[in-house]
């Protein structure tokens, strides 16, 4: 329970400490001269983190048999574009990605069958003018108590090109951060 209430503790702290400045034309994401990843304007009214394209920050919490993460990513990474869906062809693409992080949370987070496993999965997107992020906590349970955990985001979505890892295992003392650019990673859980 006291990983628990770290994890709240942290995913609070990352909001309320993070970079809100990034500065860019709005209509760069549909260009390829936009070639920063880090970039900076002024979000007063913003409630989310910093807005690195290509860059997805993963929180994991081992507690007992229950897993919590929370991942956030920018829209972009996610649907190939950061404002609210305009066309069919967005709308789609939103409508088929939401559903994918909804109901097959299993194809990003991988679990070994013999722990039997649930995953509740909570994706949600905010808007900011032509930016969007996207927070997505997961909770898993299982019925054996699992040791390791692979992700496939970068795999999965191919515009994310490095994930920063913060990894809390069953055995608090062993946190570690960690960044990986592979498409499958397995953390020691």
């Amino acid at each position: 329970m006291k990983k628990l209430i770290f994890f709240i503790t942290l995913v609070l702290a990352s909001n309320a400490f993070s970079d809100h400045h990034h500065s860019h034309k709005h209509d760069d994401h549909k260009t390829k001269k936009h070639k920063k990843k880090s970039h900076h304007h002024d979000h007063s009214k913003r409630s989310h983190g910093a807005h690195d394209h290509g860059l997805a920050k993963v929180d994991i919490v081992h507690e007992g048999k229950n897993i919590f993460v929370k991942a956030v990513l920018t829209g972009f990474d996610v649907f190939g574009f950061a404002q609210k869906p305009k066309n069919q062809k967005d709308k789609d693409t939103y409508l088929t990605k939401m559903t994918s992080l909804k109901t097959k949370p299993t194809d990003y987070f991988v679990l070994p069958k013999e722990n039997k496993c649930t995953y509740k999965s909570s994706p949600e997107i905010e808007y900011e003018g032509d930016h969007s992020e996207l927070n997505w906590n997961l909770i898993i349970q299982c019925k054996k108590k699992p040791q390791a955990l692979s992700s496939n985001i970068i795999k999965l979505l191919p515009l994310v090109k490095k994930i920063k890892y913060s990894v809390i295992p069953f055995t608090a003392k062993d946190a570690y951060g960690k960044s990986s650019t592979n498409k499958e990673e397995k953390l020691n859980i």
